[in-house]
């Protein structure tokens, strides 16, 4: 199932950046999900910069998908973004990991200057590795990413604002 955001912040580049790789902005959006625990890291080597949230969630979506998580949900998000390029611009891979759930998010991120302002698009993938079941654990995945995708955009555009 194919997985598309796009927003506008209205920064440059290198200030959204810096905000999407804040380990503080990352703790704001760590407990903003409804996390029941959770454990954020950032690495920076090189002009690279590598996200990881994992976050212990309570199980959301059909009842179905609750049996197969469990009383928890242990979810990992990792972003790696590249060095920026001459103008600002970055772009880098995402993933997410779902603990005992047979379900993968891939894709990339861009940051790039749009007319004094930053469009940030995440595009992706979501597959479920389950036969018959599949798209309906692929449709809980996707809802479950795009929340969290809208909680980290609240919670910049509030933070961009000060």
């Amino acid at each position: 199932m194919e997985l598309r955001q796009d927003t506008t912040y209205p920064s440059d580049p290198a200030t959204v950046f810096a905000l999407l790789t804040d380990e503080s902005f990352l703790e704001e959006v760590a407990q903003a999900s409804g996390a029941r625990s959770h454990d954020i890291s950032v690495e920076r080597e090189q002009g690279n910069v590598r996200t990881r949230l994992h976050l212990v969630m309570p199980p959301r979506g059909p009842d179905f998908v609750r049996a197969m998580v469990g009383d928890s949900v242990d979810v990992v998000q990792t972003t790696t973004w590249g060095p920026a390029a001459p103008d600002g611009s970055r772009s880098g891979a995402v993933g997410v990991e779902i603990a005992r759930a047979p379900v993968q998010v891939r894709g990339t991120v861009e940051l790039t200057p749009s007319g004094g302002a930053t469009r940030y698009a995440l595009q992706g993938e979501v597959k479920a590795a389950v036969p018959i079941v599949g798209r309906r654990i692929e449709q809980a995945a996707e809802q479950a990413v795009r929340h969290a995708f809208e909680t980290q955009d609240r919670l910049a555009r509030n933070r961009l604002r000060r």
